[in-house]
This record gives structure tokens, C-alpha cells and sequence, in this order.
């Protein structure tokens, strides 16, 4: 199930709440998209993505990532003209044990083509 909230748009904000029940799991996903002429177009799959972040429920098990800003641009993924150096971390809980990972990334080549589907990718599935 997807969500949209577009009650900060005012503040150049729109969010993306995605619920998704599994067999083995919950997933929940919100991604934060910047309400600008690009998501206000017909255009799809050219929005500016501000973060993402969401977690998978498992029995017991826990997992949780985010993909954050890094260099100061606001925006993690979309349009070709952005560098898009961005912070992605992932933590695993699981019998009390945590695992936890950073990775600071940034545009490989592709940043000079416009954006398609497959140089993107997204946490909820049916989202295109």
C-alpha cells in the first residue's frame, strides 16, 4: 500500500509512505521528494529525491536503512545535473546482536544521462 502525504508541500516537501505485507515480513518505506517543477510535471521517473529510509520486520529479525544527503544538495537521486554524493546505512538487529553499516557514495558515470529506470531504484515495489 502506498501513501502519499502532501501536506508540506509548502515547505518544498512531499513524502511517500509504502506499506508492504509479506509472508515473512513487514516492510515499511517513506521517501521524502522535493515538491519542485520536476514533481509537479507528467514526467515520470524524474523527481528529486530527498532521502529514503524504511525497515523490514522480520519474526526476529530487524532491519533498517536510509539513504541520506552528504554534500549539501538536498537531493540523493534524480536529476542528471546533481553530483549526488549521498550517505547510505543499514542496521541488522537480530538475538540481541547488532550489525551496522555506512557507506558514504557518489555518481558514477551515469550522472550525465538522464535518469531511466534502470539507473534508478526504489524501495517500493510498483513504484515507476
Amino acid at each position: 500500500m502506498m501513501i502519499p502525504d502532501f501536506t508540506d508541500t509548502a515547505n518544498g516537501v512531499a513524502r511517500l509512505f509504502c506499506y508492504t505485507k509479506e509472508l515473512l515480513y513487514d516492510s515499511y518505506d517513506t521517501i521524502l521528494v522535493k515538491w519542485d517543477e520536476f514533481a509537479r510535471d507528467s514526467i515520470q521517473n524524474n523527481e528529486n529525491i530527498i532521502s529514503v529510509s524504511g525497515a523490514k520486520i522480520y519474526a526476529l529479525k530487524t532491519e533498517r536503512y536510509s539513504v541520506t544527503d552528504l554534500d549539501g544538495d538536498n537531493v540523493v537521486s534524480g536529476q542528471p545535473q546533481y553530483n549526488g554524493k549521498a550517505r547510505f546505512a543499514y542496521a541488522s538487529l537480530q538475538a540481541g546482536v547488532t550489525e551496522k553499516l555506512v557507506m558514504d557514495v557518489s555518481a558514477g558515470p551515469d550522472k550525465t544521462s538522464p535518469p531511466t529506470r534502470t539507473t534508478r531504484s526504489w524501495p517500493c515495489r510498483g513504484y515507476r
